[in-house]
């Protein structure tokens, strides 16, 4: 798919969670480089409008950062004001986080945060920008995953169950 190709049908507009670091910085940096408009989503403020600055200088492209911490409840609250209005074509939900260790000996509530953003955040973002998606008639889902979700791993319980679900959410909604 050339690049006017790709623009048609996932753009103009992406949003990309978890875009601080990593593979988050890479897809914002990938979609940046193809032409789409990029809503940059993660908690540190600063680092997302350092990158935003770089992917408008180096592709000519739009952003909009959204400071969110997708472990919370009611984090939308903080990313709808970004993306109302926008015609997005493409959410690439990658945020996610782990506590590494002997599960008894991680606080259940970090254990909790954890699931939320590692499940529920995907989970609600996939059905809100879905919904947008579908009256738009064309555009993508990424829910990005982990091979730890493929099996269960000592020091590594919570996440691994909960990359579990995103695989199995990505299979189901890819079959919708």
């Amino acid at each position: 798919m050339n690049k006017e190709q790709f623009a048609a049908k996932f753009g103009p507009w992406a949003v990309v969670t978890g875009a601080s670091s990593g593979i988050g910085t890479q897809y914002a940096t990938q979609l940046a480089s193809r032409g789409l408009n990029v809503v940059l989503v993660a908690r540190n403020a600063d680092r997302l409008r350092q990158i935003a600055t770089d992917l408008e200088k180096a592709h000519g492209i739009e952003t909009r950062v959204a400071a969110a911490d997708l472990g919370q409840e009611n984090f939308r609250d903080a990313i709808t004001p970004h993306t109302d209005g926008l015609d997005v074509g493409l959410l690439v939900s990658n945020a996610g986080s782990t506590s590494m260790g002997a599960f008894l000996r991680v606080p259940a509530d970090d254990l909790i945060t954890e699931l939320r953003l590692n499940t529920t955040a995907h989970l609600e973002l996939a059905h809100h920008f879905g919904e947008r998606l579908v009256a738009r008639g064309s555009g993508g889902i990424v829910l990005v995953g982990s091979t730890v979700g493929m099996q269960g791993t000592p020091f590594l319980a919570n996440y691994s169950a909960a990359k579990a679900y995103v695989h199995a959410l990505g299979q189901a909604l890819n079959w919708e």
